[in-house]
Order: structure tokens, then C-alpha cells, then sequence
């Protein structure tokens, strides 16, 4: 029986698209890796005076943290500002003054107006001062906790201050995404020093108007911030060149088991490396992108990715980039809290801002304001935004909260779980009490 001439176009259709789908599913398994273009990340360039840059002096900075350089005292002084521990003003003396060279530095880095990282963005490039900073940071709400013990509240604000604009300045030096969470724990760390002056003093007007100017000259540039991403795609591409040429393996990224140890050898089918840097560029973009939004305008779409290939291990298999893919995700998972981490250092500072609002509203009115409306204009510009809500920060005068949707993008009536400026809280709250005395 002869096969009709419709049956017969359709067989051939079929063909050709069967064809077809192999042509593409080999093309993507054996072959082909051209090459792309990604001049648009490359770091922009601009001419800063040396003189107003720490860079590199800030990587020189050398600390004495305890004996053998353990964090020991420095992990003791943080417990006897915390209250935890009793306070000894003598140890605390000794180790602010066995580091007060570092201080003096990092508090002079404060005073210069151009930051700009003077790293080369290779795999290669050692983060470890980084670390330094953030100590110093640390010792730096120490000794704010010192002088608000001694009766020197403006030198205690000064000391939380210094590691706010530390962190600010660093934020805008175009450094990789290492030293933007640098950056946002030492805000972090002066802005929770802010908090407990809140706490252990009474402060007046005068204290409260350079409080506030203080924190009017801080700023967070999110342009700035947006550039890390440019830095980050040269650190990855040269990683990318690192693994491709030999000189690190797959195995040594990922955790120590079984499996890891028994990945077969990188081949053609196996690892792209210009596909690798195309979705690494593509995912930069994305970033770069979101993070001069507000957070709750953005796309979410690196946190989207992850949790889809984290589902379907298989997908990544039958890519025909199955290295490179595992290369991605290794990456791609420390950038995916990093424009929320962002928005929280902005929401804190705000925050901040707030509570000082309504410190001054509360002594000259003896009572503390019914809304954030009444701060407007005398005590704050405008009621800040809410990065996570796209409204105002919110403010419960009957619980005494100000507080931020977070990073749960919900409004749940300003409930934390008793800790400032967590963000693990259903909220992200700071709380207003009275002043209570320093701990002993």
C-alpha cells in the first residue's frame, strides 16, 4: 500500500527536526564554546590622587589580637562590652593601646576622600587583611563602650562613627565582592555601637545634633556598589583560566566526601569555558542591575537559579558544561545574599537616623512622637524609605519599635526575637527604651 504524499511530508518534517534537535543536543554536548564579549564588565577607570587614597597602606595594618595571635583578647574585650563578661578597664586599656597604630590609621582612612582598591581581580589575590579591618572595627565599639563608661559620649559616638564611614568608603572603593562584606560588617559594627550608646546613656541635645550630622554625612552609593559586580567577573574569568589551564581542580572546591573524589577528568565534554564565563557575565548583569533598586523592586533572579538547579541535579549533567555549571553555583551562591545584605546596611542606617529623630523629638516634648509625621521636617528631612517594603520605615509608638519588613519581604507587625537589627528576625526592629546604666 502506498504511503500517502501528506504522510510523507510529515515523515520528512519529522525528520528534519529530529535532525535537527541532534545537530543542536551534540553542538551542546561536544562542541561548541565560541567565544563572547564582555568588554561591558571590565572596571571602569578613573584617575584618583594618591594621596586621598589609603590604598594600599589600609593592607599593611598590623594587629595584636592576643597571644599568639589568637582572638582571644579581642573575643574577651567584645564579651565585656556586651556585658557578658566582667568589665576589666585595665585589660581593655592595655589592648586598645598595644593597637593604637592600627586605630590611628584606620580612623585616618576615614578623613581621605578617594578610595579606590589598588588589587590586581585575580583568583589568586589575598583577602586576609580584610579580616584586620573588621577587628578593628571591633575594637573600635570597644573603646566607644570606654569612653561612654568615662562620661566622653561624643567621643564614644565619634569611635561608632569611624567604623560607619570606614565601611561607606570601603563600599565605594570598586573592590571585589570580598571587601563589600567587609564593608557592610564594619557599618554593622558601628551602627550596633550607635545602638548601645542608645542604651547606656542619657545623651543631650547637643550630643544628639552631632549624632545626626554625623550621620548625615554617610552615604551609600549604590552606583559604586554595582561596580563591585564588573571587579567580581575578573576574579571569576580569572579563576575560569586558573582551573582551565591546570593549576586548581573541581575537587578542591567542593566538600570532602565520596563523591568529590571521584568526579571523572575535566574534557570537552565536561567544562566550556567561555560558556562559563557567558552565564557568569549574564548573572553580573542581572546584579549589577538589581542592586541600584530598591530591594523589593528586584529581580531575584540569581536566588531563583539556584534553588531551580538545586532541585534538578540532573540538568546540570546533560548540559554539556557540567563543570562548568558546578563552577557557577560555587559562585553564584555567595552573591546570592549579597544584594540583601546591602539593602539592610542602607535600611539600618536609616533606621538609625530614625531613633536619633525621635530622641531629639522625645526631650524637647518629654513624650515620644504618635507617628513619623511628626518628626517632619524639625527632627528629619523625610520619613526614610523601607528598601524591602517600597514604603516608609515603620514606627509602633504603643511597643516603641521602628522597624523594617526585612528580608522576608513581610510585614509582621514589628515581631523580632529580641535581638537590634537581626536580620533573621520576622522584622528587622530597633527597639526603644530608656536608657539604662553600662554594664559593670
Amino acid at each position: 500500500m502506498p504511503i500517502p504524499e501528506s504522510l510523507k511530508t510529515l515523515l520528512k518534517i519529522a525528520a528534519a527536526a529530529l535532525a535537527t534537535a541532534l545537530v543542536v543536543v551534540g553542538a551542546t554536548l561536544l562542541g561548541l564554546d565560541p567565544p563572547h564579549s564582555d568588554d561591558d564588565l571590565l572596571p571602569i577607570k578613573r584617575n584618583v590622587d594618591p594621596s586621598q587614597n589609603p590604598f594600599p597602606k589600609l593592607k599593611r595594618l598590623h594587629l595584636y589580637k592576643g597571644p599568639n595571635d589568637s582572638t582571644e583578647d579581642l573575643d574577651r574585650a567584645r564579651k565585656m562590652t556586651s556585658g557578658d563578661e566582667e568589665w576589666d578597664e585595665t585589660f581593655v586599656q592595655r589592648l586598645l593601646n598595644r593597637n593604637s597604630k592600627a586605630i590611628r590609621s584606620f580612623e585616618k582612612a576615614t578623613h581621605l576622600a578617594e578610595w579606590q582598591d589598588t588589587f590586581e581581580p585575580t583568583i589568586e589575590a589575598d583577602f586576609d587583611y580584610a579580616s584586620n579591618w573588621i577587628d578593628i572595627a571591633k575594637l573600635l565599639r570597644v573603646r566607644s563602650m570606654l569612653n561612654l563608661r568615662n562620661g566622653s559620649r561624643e567621643e564614644a559616638i565619634s569611635d561608632a562613627i569611624t567604623s560607619m564611614k570606614f565601611g561607606s568608603l570601603l563600599l565605594a572603593a570598586e573592590g571585589g565582592l570580598i571587601h563589600q562584606l567587609t564593608a557592610i560588617t564594619t557599618a554593622a559594627i558601628g551602627q550596633h555601637a550607635v545602638l548601645n550608646i542608645f542604651k547606656h546613656s542619657n545623651l543631650i541635645d547637643t550630643e544628639l545634633a552631632f549624632l545626626c550630622d554625623e550621620l548625615d554625612s554617610i552615604s551609600y552609593s549604590s552606583r559604586k556598589f554595582a561596580d563591585s559586580f564588573r571587579v567580581e567577573h575578573q576574579i571569576f574569568r580569572s579563576g575560569v583560566d586558573a582551573y582551565n589551564s591546570g593549576k586548581f581542580h573541581l575537587e578542591d572546591l567542593l566538600p570532602s566526601d565520596e563523591n568529590s573524589s571521584r568526579l571523572p577528568p575535566k574534557n570537552i565534554l565536561l567544562f566550556k569555558p567561555n560558556r562559563t564565563l557567558k552565564r557568569h557575565a549574564a548573572a553580573m548583569r542581572q546584579l549589577t542591575e538589581d542592586s541600584q533598586k530598591a530591594r523589593h523592586l528586584s529581580t531575584r533572579e540569581i536566588s531563583k537559579e539556584l534553588d531551580a538547579n538545586s532541585e534538578k541535579h540532573w540538568k546540570i549533567w546533560i548540559s554539556g558544561n557540567a563543570y562548568g555549571e558546578i563552577l557557577l553555583l560555587i559562585s553564584l551562591i555567595h552573591y546570592d545574599d549579597i544584594l540583601d545584605r546591602f539593602a539592610l546596611t542602607l535600611v539600618s542606617h536609616d533606621m538609625i537616623r530614625t531613633r536619633a529623630a525621635i530622641e531629639r523629638y522625645r526631650l524637647k516634648h518629654e513624650s515620644l512622637p504618635e507617628s513619623l509625621d511628626a518628626l517632619v521636617p524639625g527632627f528629619i528631612d523625610s520619613i526614610p524609605l523601607d528598601q524591602f517594603s517600597g514604603g516608609n520605615i515603620q514606627y509602633l509608638p504603643h511597643t516603641k519599635v521602628i522597624y523594617s519588613w526585612g528580608i522576608n519581604f513581610s510585614d509582621d507587625g514589628g515581631e523580632f526575637d529580641g535581638k537590634q537589627l537581626n536580620s533573621k528576625s520576622d522584622d528587622f526592629v530597633i527597639k526603644i527604651d530608656l536608657p539604662s546604666p553600662a554594664p559593670e
